[in-house]
C-alpha cells in the first residue's frame, strides 16, 4: 500500500492509501476539464482506501497513527 494523501490527517484523522502506487493529481496528467476531473475523482475513490481514526475531534493536539510514533503539534 502507498500513502497517497495526508492532507486531511491533522484536521479529520484520515489517510488515503492505494494498492496501485501513487495516484497522480488530475492536472499532472490531464488538461483541465470539469467532466474529466469528476471521472478522475470517481476513479481515485475506486482504487483507494480511506483510513479513518474514528474520532470526531477536529484539529486534535495529538495525531495517533497506528504503527507510527505519536505526532504532536
Amino acid at each position: 500500500m502507498t500513502v497517497g494523501e495526508l492532507f486531511q490527517t491533522d484536521r479529520f484523522g484520515t489517510i488515503r492509501v492505494s494498492p496501485d502506487g501513487r495516484i497522480d493529481t488530475f492536472t499532472q496528467v490531464n488538461v483541465p476539464s470539469v467532466e474529466s476531473y469528476q471521472q478522475h475523482l470517481k476513479d481515485t475513490a475506486a482504487r483507494s482506501i480511506v483510513l479513518d481514526d474514528g474520532s470526531i475531534a477536529q484539529n486534535p493536539d495529538e495525531i495517533l497513527v497506528p504503527g507510527l510514533a505519536k505526532m504532536t503539534r
